[in-house]
């Protein structure tokens, strides 16, 4: 079975955190680390070399759709880039 390396990118430390803590309990989960923004997120990319990235819409700086187009216009094979809506007031807590 192949394990999964998850990136999760969002503003808001309180729900990275709890998605972090859901996902760390599944079995084939090897790693799930947190970019708090899009830049960091693509900064990360090669150190976390992530099989999946899930990313907040709705963030100051770059959005989740240009961390998605990021992402997937990396070199072959880019990782499946997950976007979730968040609330407009979405903000680092």
């Amino acid at each position: 079975m192949k394990t999964l390396k998850i990136l999760i990118v969002d503003d808001s430390e309180r729900f990275a955190s709890a998605t972090r803590e859901f996902l760390a309990a599944y079995a084939g989960i090897e790693r799930v680390a947190i970019a708090f923004s899009g830049a960091e997120a693509l900064a990360r990319m090669d150190e976390l070399n992530p099989n999946l990235v899930l990313t907040d819409l709705t963030m100051p700086g770059m959005t989740g759709r240009v961390v998605t187009r990021a992402v997937t216009d990396r070199p072959p094979p880019p990782p499946p880039a997950v976007v979730a809506p968040s609330p407009a007031t979405s903000a680092r807590q």
